[in-house]
């Protein structure tokens, strides 16, 4: 019973945070890379989303990038990521320190 209210508390405050790309869609699912093993392994790299860099990330929506778990404020911003250059994502990571 405890681990179902957990849950629904990390799912509502989840929502609160979404990013405009969920808020149209309604979705919130959650992207993996197929390097999710090293993503998993480790901390999340960055506090603040590289493609919306107002919002903070939300540590269930991240990727592998590197060798480090990059973390997003939503999985619509997973995809803009995907879209970019390499040159491109490391200049947008490193502002979102």
């Amino acid at each position: 019973m405890r681990t179902i209210m957990t849950a629904a508390a990390v799912a509502s405050l989840a929502m609160l945070g979404a990013c405009a790309s969920d808020k149209a869609s309604g979705s919130r699912e959650t992207k993996t890379t197929p390097d999710a093993a090293i993503a998993n392994a480790g901390m999340v790299s960055n506090s603040k989303c590289p493609i919306m860099p107002d919002h903070l990330i939300d540590p269930a929506v991240t990727v592998a990038y590197k060798g480090k778990k990059v973390g997003f404020c939503c999985a619509g911003c997973i995809d803009e990521w995907d879209k970019m250059s390499e040159s491109k994502k490391n200049e947008m990571l490193a502002k979102a320190r």
